[in-house]
């Protein structure tokens, strides 16, 4: 059982390995519709723990890759999946698992394949989302307090509030009795020095300059009250007794100096120097005391003196030793250097020329370039200019309109002057394609004065592709549905004109333009189109229709298979007759009228099975022209898929009629015109540009499987002899 469950788990991981190289692009679609198709497949003496699986594995690469194959080409395909699921779900005998696993995809597929939200929101939370939860919940951002004083740093934070106001508060609380300003050190062995300023946590000054005129912790004001306006009146007033109290404060100090020991009274009389010369309890000092260590690593003193930190740096340095630099030295002169005139007139902007500037400009340069026709200067005036870009369109608008009525040499000269500015990116395709479509708009009116305007304009426009200015794609896209007919038709006669036909035939291939779109409604139909074609000496560009039609013609008259070969020797091109093209055309023509006298006839119902009696005459009208197929497909394998191919549009352009695929390829077997390689490589093709492969499919798997496998049987049968 445990062996069961791990090559279980191995299996579904390989499907989902699958998936997810599908979703990188890294395996064809068609592979991914095989395997799908697979564990779909309806098997014969197959257990419900095996169709259990298949169905699991089916689950789990339609979640993987579900979304990416539920196009609008793969639409009817994946239509067709999910209705054998929706069947499949049905069965009674499968598991429940494995029957809600199937409601879950149908579900899922409904949703636009957007997995419930509940399948979404589990999972391990990280920190920051939890923080981010609890935020919500609270009313309150990580690391927010709820103190009714709005102290953000808390209660014993670095805030104002949390001891006396010195500037020793910002860094931490200090021990009571350590640097309080009335003794040194804790403990039973603290020495009281009241009066000495030395070892003030105030760095050098005493309590009365703190407080002094300033609001104090609680909000009161100093002893003397007063703002400092009022204590700097009052010092002024007692500037005669400030003498005699300092020396009494001198007096004072030179006792306490007499009792404190030799290391404190030296370091005492050192703070006394830094201080010298001026009046400690007037002059407030923000310059932290000399014997500060607030800011000195601090390491143990009991500690070798080898793991103690060296004191080299800057803050051992003593601070008497030679003159203090200055704290406000001049700053360095900084020389600014002037920008010459000449320069200041390159860097400043050209302005653009407005509308009527810059029309002035277009109509100089164009009548000195036709007269001159020395292109150069013409560019460099047009780009001189700094036309803005929403009025290029309006230039390029006017070359051509101005030099329609002109010589074809003005005509020309226009032309190369605006591939000139393409090149030198003056001009844009979307540009041209603006002033193109500008004249086509006013067509109707130009043509009062210039008949020919189509021809002219059809001349600009086949240049215009020449030179690479636009592609035919793009120049067609206005004409599109008839459109100012026959002005498409006369491009591709200019273009004719100025190329090869083996030119024109290719770009006109790779623009995948539809020329019956590009014609009226009334003359869509192929028989119009080829004369239209003929008329214009364009019917070399498609040698298939015309074909067709003369082809479709000798079918009609009842010629035999015989003499249609003959006619196709004498009549198509060798080269074409191994193209795809050509089988297409011919498969089309045979199958439109065999059909047409028997299971197509008017008047029979396409959603049903035929009788037998339009069956049997439907084969025998094919078989006639079995020699023909045989002829043109034998020892061909490509042209025989594309003659699949062919079938399979046919039936989806008739809506598909029941069982008529599986006809055709039965007899395309039994016939010997089809081999069974063809079938298969048919089989598993995915090809786009022929419509109807899904329900072609589902129509013919079946067959298609028991030819692949008795193709095995006979293969076995060979090695055993």
């Amino acid at each position: 059982m445990e062996r069961f469950h791990i090559a279980k788990h191995k299996m579904l991981g390989n499907i989902r390995f699958i998936g997810e190289l599908g979703k990188l692009d890294m395996l064809h679609e068609g592979i991914l519709h095989k395997c799908i198709k697979q564990l779909l497949e309806k098997k014969k003496n197959v257990t419900i723990k095996d169709l259990s699986e298949d169905l699991e594995c089916l689950c789990q690469i339609m979640k993987t890759i579900g979304r990416r194959l539920d196009t609008d080409k793969a639409k009817a395909w994946m239509d067709q999946y999910f209705s054998r699921m929706r069947v499949t779900m049905d069965n009674a005998e499968l598991p429940s698992r494995i029957r809600f696993m199937l409601r879950d995809v149908l579900d899922l597929r409904a949703a636009n394949w957007q997995p419930r939200k509940g399948l979404t929101d589990h999972g391990p939370q990280t920190i920051t989302q939890i923080r981010e939860e609890a935020a919500k919940a609270t009313g309150l951002h990580p690391g927010a307090t709820n103190d009714p004083r709005g102290n953000i740093f808390g209660r014993n934070g670095l805030g104002p509030q949390s001891r006396g106001g010195t500037m020793g508060d910002v860094f931490g609380s200090v021990p009571t009795g350590v640097m309080d300003g009335t003794s040194v050190g804790t403990g039973p062995g603290v020495i009281h020095v009241d009066g000495f300023q030395g070892y003030s946590s105030n760095m050098g000054r005493s309590k009365q300059q703190m407080t002094q005129g300033y609001p104090s912790q609680y909000g009161q004001k100093g002893k003397d009250g007063g703002s400092p306006k009022q204590q700097h009146r009052q010092n002024r007033g007692n500037q005669g007794q400030a003498p005699q109290q300092q020396q009494q404060m001198q007096q004072k100090q030179q006792r306490d100096l007499s009792n404190l020991p030799p290391r404190l009274a030296k370091k005492a009389q050192q703070a006394q120097q830094l201080q010298g010369g001026s009046n400690a309890q007037d002059d407030i000092n923000l310059r932290p005391a000399v014997n500060y260590t607030l800011f000195k690593p601090q390491t143990p003193t009991n500690l070798p003196k080898s793991t103690q930190i060296p004191q080299t740096g800057p803050l051992q340095a003593s601070p008497f030793q030679g003159t203090p630099e200055p704290l406000l030295q001049k700053p360095p002169q900084i020389t600014i250097k002037q920008i010459p005139a000449t320069d200041k007139n390159k860097a400043a902007k050209k302005p653009m020329l407005t509308r009527k500037e810059l029309q002035t400009v277009m109509e100089t340069t164009l009548a000195e370039y036709l007269s001159s026709g020395v292109l150069g200067e013409a560019v460099t005036a047009i780009k001189n200019a700094n036309a803005q870009k929403k009025y290029v369109p309006d230039m390029v608008s006017y070359f051509m309109t101005y030099t329609l009525g002109t010589t074809d040499e003005d005509q020309e000269k226009a032309s190369q002057l605006i591939a000139a500015l393409k090149t030198e990116n003056s001009v844009s395709a979307q540009q041209f394609i603006e002033g193109f479509n500008s004249i086509l708009e006013k067509m109707s009116d130009i043509a009062i004065e210039v008949p020919l305007v189509k021809s002219y304009l059809a001349k600009f426009a086949a240049r215009a592709v020449i030179d690479g200015i636009v592609s035919l794609a793009d120049l067609a896209e206005p004409m599109q549905d008839g459109a100012h007919y026959p002005l498409f038709l006369l491009c591709l006669q200019q273009l004719h004109k100025l190329q090869d036909k083996e030119w024109l035939v290719r770009v006109f291939a790779d623009s995948k333009i539809s020329l019956q779109n590009m014609l009226p409604e009334t003359d869509r139909s192929k028989e119009h189109m080829m004369e239209i074609l003929e008329d214009r000496a364009l019917g070399f560009m498609f040698p298939l229709l015309r074909v067709q039609t003369d082809l479709w013609k000798q079918v009609v008259r009842g010629i035999s298979a015989t003499d249609l070969y003959k006619w196709i020797k004498e009549n198509v091109d060798t080269k074409l007759q191994t193209q795809p093209g050509f089988i297409d055309v011919l498969v089309t023509s045979l199958l439109q009228h065999v059909t047409s006298k028997t299971t197509l006839a008017e008047g029979i119902d396409k959603a049903t099975v035929p009788e037998k009696a339009l069956q049997d005459k439907e084969r025998e009208l094919l078989e006639k022209f079995k020699a023909v197929l045989q002829t043109f497909l034998h020892d061909h394998a490509d042209l025989q898929v594309s003659a699949l191919y062919a079938f399979q549009v046919f039936c989806y352009n008739h809506g598909s009629p029941k069982g008529m695929l599986l006809r055709m390829f039965t007899y395309l077997y039994d016939l010997e015109i089809v081999e069974e390689e063809a079938f298969l490589r048919w089989k598993e093709e995915v090809n786009d540009d022929h419509p109807g492969k899904g329900k072609a499919l589902f129509q013919v798997n079946q067959w298609l499987t028991w030819l692949e496998q008795a193709e095995d049987e006979s293969e076995d049968d060979e090695e055993d002899e």
